[in-house]
């Protein structure tokens, strides 16, 4: 059945408007469900916006713990020579340095091909043939030859499919298409190994035809050489065009040699990166305690403390028991004593309002002086932080926001369940007034009848 509401006809009566308000204060409980789910709702918000600074808090406590909270930094006198980098345990002094020779990598290349096509193999004798590589130290890769890739453009893909530290392209120089392999790896230990198997009997350079030049034996490299990384004899169908050397280094009247041009284990905790030859030139080397670096670190912490604090301090959340919990214990760990001592002795203070502050000067003095007792102390103080704020970040926040969403859940439902009854509710105040105006309908019908009826029996005497 179709329900009218609006303005009575009959009754004179704006039904849609008295029920418009009879609905209102039924909807109260709902609304006031809304808000609440709204709080709710900030409060998560919130504590995924805290969650983020306990973060950014807890990773500036790294650079505060141990060797970490006065880094080492390297300084050398031509960096266009030689950069260095030190790790947190590396120790104070000044190196004398000469590049003698960088490190390289060995690059060598066959004859000229006709074209990209051009076949590598003569499959006459033998329909299946073998070529075997590798280079230094890594396993032999074995690649097989027949009639299916039997090319100079096939076999370069192969090679670079191996895996192997070493990369094949195709060059043409104007007279011809080479093969060109490059090691990927510096130094002598990772020359390069080509070895032929012709007759496909598993068994390589055994023999004339698989080291003669000629057919696929025009790849084969098994090269001998002397000091300086020049061809000396072997098997060495392929020309080499870069020698693979290694560096050589003098370190305080030393010799040295490596394989690669990045060096970390010359100077203890002290990573080289070798950029050119010396030519003659010694370079200073200084490793010395970064000081000003340290109170870069501690100023990002304060500088995230009081973040935090800010945010703990918000209206919405700070009547939180979590939020006053965890307030309280940071603020415990920081100004409690250990072993007689607290921050404050080493320049690091609150203020009436618990904002967080750094004196420099004091702290670098200190550090300076009593750099033993600061590590131990802000080691006592970094690892009791931490622990606290895992404890928030992997336990206790994540259990409030799930209470949360729980408690917004329930809403959810509680809100639906009124609304079903609130729309059934309107239905039935709209058939009520509906049936109001048809009662006051029929009255008015009946009642217009009569005093039609009593006007004529009044006309008629």
């Amino acid at each position: 059945m179709t329900v009218i509401s609006g303005t009575g006809v009959f009754s004179g009566i704006d039904s849609a408007k008295i029920i418009e308000q009879l609905m209102a204060v039924e909807r109260k409980p709902i609304e006031g469900l809304k808000k609440k789910k709204g709080d709710f709702n900030t409060k998560i918000s919130k504590l995924g916006n805290l969650t983020n600074l306990l973060k950014n808090l807890k990773d500036t406590l790294k650079d505060l713990k141990g060797a970490n909270l006065v880094p080492y930094k390297v300084h050398t006198t031509n960096p266009n020579i030689v950069t260095a980098s030190a790790s947190k345990n590396a120790q104070e002094g000044i190196y004398t340095l000469k590049v003698v020779r960088l490190a390289e990598s060995q690059s060598i290349f066959s004859e000229t091909f006709s074209t990209p096509d051009a076949a590598v193999a003569d499959l006459d004798a033998n329909s299946v043939q073998k070529i075997s590589i590798k280079v230094g130290d890594s396993e032999e890769n074995i690649i097989t030859i027949d009639a299916m890739n039997n090319s100079l453009g096939s076999l370069k893909n192969a090679i670079n499919a191996t895996g192997l530290k070493i990369r094949a392209n195709i060059i043409n120089d104007g007279s011809g298409y080479r093969l060109v392999l490059t090691s990927t790896e510096t130094g002598a230990s990772n020359r390069i190994v080509i070895r032929v198997d012709e007759n496909n009997d598993g068994i390589f350079e055994t023999l004339p035809e698989e080291v003669d030049n000629s057919g696929l034996s025009r790849l084969a490299f098994n090269a001998t050489y002397d000091v300086d990384g020049n061809v000396s004899g072997g098997i060495a169908n392929l020309s080499q065009s870069k020698k693979a050397i290694d560096a050589v280094v003098e370190v305080d009247g030393i010799t040295v040699t490596r394989s690669k041009n990045q060096i970390s284990d010359i100077v203890e905790n002290v990573t080289l990166q070798l950029q050119n030859v010396s030519n003659g030139e010694y370079i200073k080397l200084n490793v010395e305690k970064d000081y000003p670096k340290s109170i870069n670190n501690l100023n990002t912490f304060v500088s995230n403390y009081n973040n935090l604090m800010t945010a703990l301090n918000d209206s919405s959340i700070k009547d939180d028991y979590i939020v006053r919990q965890l307030k309280a214990s940071v603020r415990s760990i920081l100004t409690d004593s250990y072993n007689g001592k607290t921050l404050t002795n080493y320049g690091l203070n609150h203020d009436k309002t618990g904002v967080l502050s750094l004196d420099s000067v004091r702290f670098d003095n200190f550090i300076r002086s009593n750099y033993v007792e600061l590590v131990n102390t802000f080691d006592s103080v970094i690892n009791n932080l931490e622990n606290n704020l895992n404890n928030y970040l992997e336990k206790i926040i994540p259990q409030r926001k799930e209470n949360y969403n729980k408690l917004i859940a329930n809403m959810d439902k509680k809100i639906e369940s009124l609304e079903d009854k609130l729309n059934q509710m309107e239905v039935s105040y709209r058939k009520k007034f509906y049936e109001l105006e048809k009662t006051i309908a029929g009255l008015q019908k009946n009642g217009d009848y009569l005093t039609q009826t009593l006007s004529k029996w009044g006309n008629n005497k």
